[in-house]
């Protein structure tokens, strides 16, 4: 509180640096990104998930392993109706499972 003999000084420069040092978070990280699709779309198929890297320019890799090719396809179909952009390279079958690169386009 300011008492009638105190003037209130005001210094924009800090201001704005304690702002742009809060963390920022945003609900299109790519992070984000991959918890919805591993929630919406992975979550509900019944795939392995193998492995995940993020490579700056493609998206994400995701390699899965699933029952056949019947399974990724539907998995390819959720991602398409949950407005993702995936699509599923290099299936391949092997003994009884299939293993696929399902890729997510970086959007950013």
């Amino acid at each position: 509180m300011l008492y009638p003999e105190q003037s209130r000084i005001v210094d924009m420069a800090a201001q704005l640096k304690a702002l742009q040092s809060q963390p920022v978070e945003s609900p299109n990280t790519r992070v984000a990104g991959l918890v919805q699709l591993i929630e919406q779309v992975i979550g509900a198929s019944p795939v392995e998930v193998r492995r995940i890297e993020f490579r700056a320019g493609e998206g994400w890799k995701i390699q899965l392993t699933a029952g056949g090719f019947a399974e990724l396809e539907q998995l390819r179909e959720r991602g398409r109706q949950q407005g993702m952009p995936v699509r599923l390279e290099s299936a391949s079958k092997a003994a009884d499972r299939v293993h696929a690169t399902l890729t997510v386009e970086d959007e950013a």
